[in-house]
């Protein structure tokens, strides 16, 4: 402010209008700012996470809360959110991210699904009499006879 108090009219003339363009384009970009923030939906987020290893007991009273995802065509086609616990799945699904679900009973091989087995919740690509897993380091799950596998869902993708 000093140094202004001293430029003469034709400086505090420049300064002013520079300050005005500014001001002008500072004020035009939070305007399209606003204009482009993306619109929401609420999607369940289950408090259990599938593993991607070895399974995840799932208990009978799990919790559950509604998250804003953003609005776009696959994520409206999701039922549910869930979290990704451990490294079976990497590079494709990794520890702590979450997934987009739909609900259904089975899904084709070579698709990602959330399945229960012996209670236990489990992220894993079907391949018909197994599932595998993505991370080499870890072992498929090969179907017995006494197992009991559900599938809970298809795995539609993960939250960006």
């Amino acid at each position: 402010l000093q140094k202004y108090r001293e430029l003469d009219d034709y400086g505090k003339k420049s300064v002013n209008d520079l300050l005005n363009n500014e001001y002008e384009r500072v004020t035009q970009m939070k305007k399209y700012q606003e204009a482009t923030v993306f619109p929401t939906i609420p999607k369940v987020l289950y408090g259990c996470s599938p593993s991607a290893g070895i399974g995840n007991y799932l208990p009978d009273d799990i919790s559950e809360s509604l998250i804003m995802i953003p609005d776009t065509p696959q994520n409206r086609k999701a039922d549910y959110v869930l979290k990704v616990d451990g490294q079976s799945m990497e590079p494709k699904y990794k520890d702590g991210e979450l997934v987009l679900v739909k609900r259904q009973d089975q899904v084709e091989i070579g698709e990602v699904g959330i399945y229960l087995i012996n209670g236990d919740a489990v992220i894993k690509e079907y391949q018909g009499n197994y599932l595998h897993s993505l991370n080499k380091e870890f072992p498929d799950i090969i179907f017995n006879e006494d197992a009991d596998v559900h599938c809970m869902g298809k795995v539609l993708g993960k939250i960006k």
